[in-house]
This record gives C-alpha cells, structure tokens and sequence, in this order.
C-alpha cells in the first residue's frame, strides 16, 4: 500500500515538473505563441492597394517653339545677278532653316546673319546682312515669319584681307532688337545650332 502511494506521488511530482517547464517559457503564461514570420498579421507582399502594379505617369509633351538653324552654305564663283568676284572677295550661299515644330515670326530686322571670326583680342565681324535675305532691292516685309522646316536662302558676299583668311570663319544668326515688341530670341527655342564654323576658302 505505502508502495502504490509512492508511486503516485513520484509520478504527480514528475507531472507537475514537465508542466513548469514547458508554461516556463511562455511570459504570458498562455501556450507558446507563433513566430514573428507565422501567422496572417505578417506585412510585405504587394497587396492590390500597392504602386507595385501603378502605370508611370505619362511623358511631358513635346515643347512646340521655333528653332532657326544655319542648316547650309557653300562656296560660290558668282552670284546670281550680282557683279563678278574682286580678287579678294568670297561669295557664300547659305540656308537658314527652321529646324522647329511651330513658326517663326518677328520684324524684318529682329535677326540677321553674320559672317566672323575669333582672334584673342576678341570678336571681328566682316559681313552682315538682314534675314530673310532682300531680293532685288524689294522692301521688306512687315512680318518675317518662317513655318516649321521652311527655309530662308540667299548669298552673302564679303571681302577677306590675308589676316581675315588665317582665323576660321563663323557664320551665325545674331539677334537684334525688334521694334514690333515681338520676341525673337526667346522663340527660338535651341541656339546651339545657330553658329557653324566654315571651312577655309
């Protein structure tokens, strides 16, 4: 009898032990609780309330401007209608395009064309004439407006001494002051093509 009742105290004893360690580990006193990575509640994942999936935003619209250009030249014997070449005289026949996705319009005398060259002393200017170029001495126009990849053409004639001929030439479009009120180097919209250095003659 005294070793039946033994028996159930040893193994009440060994019970109650297993139990303390196992509600040992738990704070709360309740079972053991899942990982921070188990479970519902975890976060991450793109839901379909997320950008993950969001179109991007369109692009901005293509800036409509003018853009005038010195498109082309080319060195001439003579020009059309014009007296012959002195000696120490160049022709050059150019192209001046509008290069952009709306038209050019300001006062005859808002732009010109400009034949230089770069010394260290600076800047020397040896011919100039006024765009859109004049035909026969006709008046200029009250407007000068050039539509998109529409072109002014016409020849520019200059003198060159023997110190001119050892710089490169420029040829450029310069902006002046236009008496209308209307902009003109504000419309143009890229003058990195506006200057183009020349071959030699």
């Amino acid at each position: 009898m005294r070793s039946l009742m033994f028996a159930s105290l040893m193994c009440a004893l060994f019970a109650g032990a297993a139990m303390a360690q196992v509600y040992g580990q738990n704070s709360t006193g309740g079972p053991p609780q899942h990982g921070q990575n188990g479970g519902h509640a975890s976060g991450g994942g793109s839901g379909h309330g997320g950008h993950d999936n969001a179109s991007p935003p369109p692009p901005p619209p293509i800036p409509r401007c003018p853009d005038l250009a010195v498109s082309t030249y080319s060195y001439v014997s003579a020009i059309p209608g014009g007296a012959a070449l002195a000696a120490d005289e160049v022709a050059i026949q150019f192209e001046v395009r509008n290069a952009g996705t709306s038209s050019y319009a300001a006062a005859p005398g808002g732009q010109s064309l400009t034949l230089s060259y770069n010394t260290p002393g600076g800047m020397h200017q040896v011919a100039s004439l006024v765009l859109p170029p004049l035909a026969n001495g006709h008046a200029a126009a009250p407007l000068a407006e050039l539509g998109p990849q529409q072109t002014w053409t016409g020849y520019m004639r200059a003198t060159l001494t023997p110190a001119d001929r050892r710089w490169p030439l420029h040829l450029k479009i310069q902006y002046g002051n236009d008496p209308s009120g209307l902009r003109t180097f504000a419309n143009d919209c890229n003058t990195d093509n506006n200057e183009i250095i020349l071959t030699r003659p």
